[in-house]
């Protein structure tokens, strides 16, 4: 996973498009450094990835910008949701969403058992969307017709591409 994060100075050039573009650049930060690094660009929100969903120093950092959060559920049990959400508030009164998330690359659709996200609405009274690892949209569409609020889906430039990622990815 090393080979395929995205290099500190890449990020200036990408900020510039974005903005250039009125397309919001955030980034995913893994641990908490880069959430410092990440600050000087002003992202209008940050997404945790479901990895991290028990990292609470990342989680207390994040928090600690003040701005709206998106958090990624995979592998998390119900329990491990609240802890996260109780680490959250007690740094800040941050806008929470959550992600329900399947966590193979790729994803099976028939895996997604989209009725968690009801499950995660009624659960957390905080918005709730999917975080979309199959191949196509037919996954996307149907959770919002069950209730999702955001849609966050993969896309690359080239499937073939190496990394995690790409051979799933909505092609652009």
């Amino acid at each position: 996973i090393k080979a395929t994060e995205l290099p500190y100075e890449h990020h200036e050039p990408i900020n510039a498009y974005c903005h250039d573009n009125n397309i919001p650049f955030a980034s995913t930060p893994f641990d908490e450094e880069p959430v410092d690094f990440l600050e000087q660009f002003d992202p209008p929100m940050y997404k945790v990835a479901s990895f991290e969903l028990v990292h609470y120093p990342l989680l207390r950092k994040v928090a600690q910008t003040g701005k709206p959060l998106v958090l990624s559920t995979g592998m998390a049990t119900l329990g491990d949701i609240e802890n996260a959400l109780m680490v959250i508030q007690r740094e800040a009164d941050s806008q929470v969403a959550l992600l329900h998330c399947v966590s193979n690359y790729p994803a099976l659709p028939e895996d997604y058992n989209l009725r968690v996200i009801e499950t995660l609405k009624r659960s957390f009274d905080v918005p709730v969307g999917i975080s979309d690892h199959t191949p196509g949209i037919e996954t996307a569409l149907i959770a919002v017709a069950a209730g999702a609020n955001l849609v966050e889906k993969h896309i690359t430039v080239d499937q073939t591409l190496p990394g995690p990622d790409h051979h799933f990815s909505f092609d652009v």
